[in-house]
Order: structure tokens, then sequence, then C-alpha cells
């Protein structure tokens, strides 16, 4: 799924540092990372993609 700056661009801003590809997410060390924003990205994109969360569908 593609589109990760326009849905979730608060959660990018706590990520980390990070690139965004067409549909992929990019980061070189897990380290550098926030874990709390990473498993809230992954989490929401999963809903999201099952169509359990809706709204955040642009």
């Amino acid at each position: 799924m593609g589109g990760f700056e326009e849905r979730y661009p608060a959660v990018l801003a706590r990520l980390g540092p990070h690139k965004t590809g067409k549909g992929c997410l990019y980061v070189k060390r897990l380290d550098d990372v926030d874990e709390t924003a990473l498993r809230e990205l992954v989490d929401r994109t999963v809903r999201v993609h099952k169509g359990v969360d809706r709204a955040s569908q642009r």
C-alpha cells in the first residue's frame, strides 16, 4: 500500500530516519527507529488492508 506520507504523517514523524517508496518503507537500522511508531504503522496498515479500518483509507 502506498501513500504512507498522506495516511500517516504523525506516525512517520515519530518513526525516525526512514525513506518511503511507492509502496515500501525503508529503514537502515531498526535500532534507529521508534519501535512503538513502527508497530503502530504496521498495525494500522494491516487494518486498512483487511478493510477493518476504513476511516484511514482515502
